[in-house]
């Protein structure tokens, strides 16, 4: 309930909602939210393709996409961009982490593995 309102509170605050039965979008709107997403996809690419997902995951699922829609719905406005990178990362490495419990690892592995994340 708390969510709804603080959304109903968004759409009154920020005017980018439309009135009118048919949304009016200006190329000024179009334009800003392209750079928008440009943006961000050049930012979670950079460290994406850091990690070489395709040699040294290559058991994982290759995710990047979900877990930015995933923050994109937690973080929607445009000021949380920093937050919607952390968020990505974070879930990101715990689904290759995942991945490898339940695809990869097998018990002798995975204890040890198990010990570090634990002191970490």
């Amino acid at each position: 309930m708390v969510a709804v309102i603080y959304i109903i509170h968004v759409y009154q605050v920020y005017p980018f909602h439309v009135t009118s039965s048919k949304p009016r979008f200006t190329t000024f709107h179009v334009t800003r939210t392209k750079s928008w997403l440009r943006t961000a996809s050049i930012t979670h690419m950079g460290w994406y393709k850091g990690l070489n997902v395709k040699k040294n995951f290559f058991y994982a699922r290759d995710r990047l996409v979900e877990t930015y829609m995933w923050s994109v719905s937690v973080y929607f406005e445009p000021h949380y961009a920093r937050a919607r990178s952390f968020l990505t990362k974070i879930t990101t490495l715990l689904s290759f982490t995942d991945d490898t419990y339940d695809a990869y690892g097998t018990i002798e592995e995975l204890r040890p593995f198990t010990e570090a994340m634990q002191r970490f």
